[in-house]
């Protein structure tokens, strides 16, 4: 058919090009739904390291760092700057 396209053999590019580095040191404030259903699965595919994370309820950040093995649970969102998580 005369102006169609074999849709079968282009390449569309739809995921995101990530870099090489993967070894950010990401800290999540709040453990929501989007957080646990998206955010945390999609760094975990990628390869990126969450530092820590902090949520208003401590008792959601701890199962959430469980789930996902987060090392460090912060008492404040305060304790996330990039000077501390380094430690």
């Amino acid at each position: 058919m005369a102006g169609t396209t074999d849709f079968t053999t282009v390449d569309l590019q739809y995921r995101p090009q990530l870099g090489k580095k993967t070894d950010y040191r990401i800290g999540i404030v709040g453990c929501g739904g989007i957080v646990q259903a998206s955010h945390l699965p999609a760094y975990r595919m990628a390869g990126f390291r969450v530092a820590g994370l902090w949520n208003r309820t401590e008792e959601t950040a701890r199962a959430v760092a469980a789930r996902f093995d987060i090392p460090r649970v912060f008492s404040s969102w305060r304790e996330l700057s990039p000077h501390r998580m380094s430690k």
